[in-house]
């Protein structure tokens, strides 16, 4: 189901712009209420997307029964050239003989180098299902310590709400995140391959997780930062709450620091202490579980939004 907030043109092109360059991957969760799991998950990948209508068509295409939930990610790696010869979105999409080869061909071209890595982001993935008012306060150190580190306010951090159970911090630019690779592990990063890369990767954000809390964090998911790691796409909608990835801006930032008429019960009430508007729930899978709404921002407002800048 696309539904109202990702059907939105402006919600799209910012997810678009976002994602420049980088792969996306876009799941379709089918409901099957017979089953043992009765969500079950059909995903496809390995593709970048140029325009906000393509994205719409490749979520159109996935969801063709109402019950169906859709959730959005797309990779930490930056790519450039070796992506010609790639199938066509819907022959991925209902082929599995053509999903198999060109994940094969990506695999290849991307080890080799075929398909040049121009950059990776990093990112530390903050969950904690029992306390998301803890999370928040560990992507809040992460990102203060991270801007010691980097230039202010070019190269800041950026903090995001995942719709989850927790918190995401980026640094997405890539000067910053070689001289991070380079001063805290010694790695020069622009000579290594991919599966070394990201090792260093993984280095830098356990030392700074360490500088920042003084211990290595228990709910620290590195998935984002292997090799072809990938994390969920800003302004997405999350399948098993229907809330929103929602960037924060200072001010949001400044009132989760305060605490005032911050709800950190759950997901969903974090999203209605953030959002000021209320919408029916944008997540077929997140209605079987019992919620009832989405808390947005007016979807005008994303229009060049971007991921603002920590501070």
């Amino acid at each position: 189901m696309t539904g109202r907030w990702m059907g939105n043109l402006a919600v799209r092109i910012e997810m678009v712009k976002i994602g420049s360059g980088r792969e996306f991957k876009v799941t379709r969760w089918r409901h099957d209420p017979l089953a043992e799991d009765p969500w079950r998950p059909y995903g496809v990948r390995h593709q970048v997307v140029e325009h906000s209508d393509v994205l719409l068509g490749w979520i159109s295409a996935m969801s063709d029964k109402p019950t169906d939930a859709i959730s959005v990610h797309f990779g930490t790696n930056l790519l450039g050239d070796g992506l010609d010869g790639r199938p066509r979105l819907v022959d991925q999409i209902n082929s599995k003989q053509v999903r198999d080869e060109w994940r094969g061909t990506w695999t290849k071209r991307f080890d080799s180098g075929e398909l040049v890595l121009e950059g990776k982001s990093l990112v530390w993935d903050i969950d904690d299902p029992d306390d998301l008012e803890t999370a928040f306060e560990t992507a809040d150190a992460i990102a203060a310590e991270l801007s010691k580190h980097v230039i202010m306010p070019d190269h800041a951090p950026r903090v995001v709400f995942s719709g989850g159970k927790g918190f995401h911090v980026w640094i997405r630019d890539e000067e910053a995140v070689r001289g991070l690779c380079s001063s805290l592990v010694g790695a020069d990063v622009t000579a290594m391959t991919p599966k070394k890369r990201a090792a260093a990767h993984r280095e830098v954000v356990k030392e700074i997780s360490r500088r920042s809390i003084g211990r290595e964090i228990p709910h620290l998911d590195q998935a984002p930062n292997h090799r072809q790691g990938i994390i969920r796409c800003p302004y997405a909608v999350h399948e098993r709450t229907g809330q929103i990835v929602w960037p924060l801006d200072v001010d949001e930032l400044e009132r989760l620091r305060e605490g005032d008429g911050i709800d950190w019960s759950s997901p969903v009430a974090l999203a209605k202490s953030i959002h000021p508007w209320e919408i029916p729930v944008q997540s077929p899978m997140a209605k079987a579980l019992g919620v009832e709404s989405t808390w947005i921002h007016p979807e005008a407002s994303v229009k060049d939004r971007g991921m603002p800048a920590y501070g």
